[in-house]
């Protein structure tokens, strides 16, 4: 019995881990699937242990419930990919004085980032610079999907880049237009 059901759900404590994950956020199904932007029944598979997430969602996964670094280890080996998650992830460690007592903070960043379509963004600032959160709609209301922190220095040169490329959409790409709406009687008398 336990090797059929092994063979049914191989994945079987990574799925429970994930949900545990989701439920810890107190997200539905639902709300989890549509801010990743995926099937609500494939979401079901790999919490059931059924099926594996590839490792670009395991990723978007990771950021998404803010798994601390441990956690994001605990899961990627339960996926069993055959990449190691250092091919994806930089461990980058901030240098502390040593007279500090401080812990030296680690951040998880993604070699090979995932376009994330957004609904929503809030804008605050302090003396150090601006932060961003971009957010998604869901049915208990707007979710945090990623935040990014920036200099001003920084977000004068990201406020050039957006203005230069809606410049460059705007006037350089040729879009197909329909063709205008020819007067029937007019067309007639001619």
């Amino acid at each position: 019995m336990f090797s059929m059901l092994n063979r049914e759900r191989p994945y079987f404590k990574l799925g429970d881990k994930l949900k545990q994950f989701r439920e810890r956020s107190k997200l539905s199904l639902s709300e989890v699937s549509d801010a990743l932007e995926i099937d609500e029944k494939r979401l079901q598979k790999i919490e059931a242990g059924a099926v594996r997430p590839d490792e670009d969602l395991m990723l978007l996964m990771i950021n998404y419930f803010n798994m601390l670094d441990q956690e994001a280890l605990k899961v990627w080996q339960l996926a069993d990919y055959d990449t190691e998650l250092g091919d994806h992830l930089m461990f980058e460690e901030n240098v502390i004085d040593n007279t500090s007592q401080a812990k030296p903070v680690i951040v998880l960043i993604a070699n090979e980032p995932k376009t994330m379509y957004t609904d929503g963004v809030s804008v605050g600032w302090n003396k150090a610079g601006l932060t961003m959160e971009f957010t998604q709609a869901t049915p208990k209301g707007q979710i945090s999907i990623a935040k990014l922190g920036m200099s001003y220095e920084q977000s004068i040169e990201v406020l050039k880049c957006l203005e230069s490329a809606i410049l460059k959409a705007k006037y350089t790409e040729k879009f197909k237009l329909l063709p205008p709406k020819i007067d029937q009687q007019n067309s007639k008398g001619k």
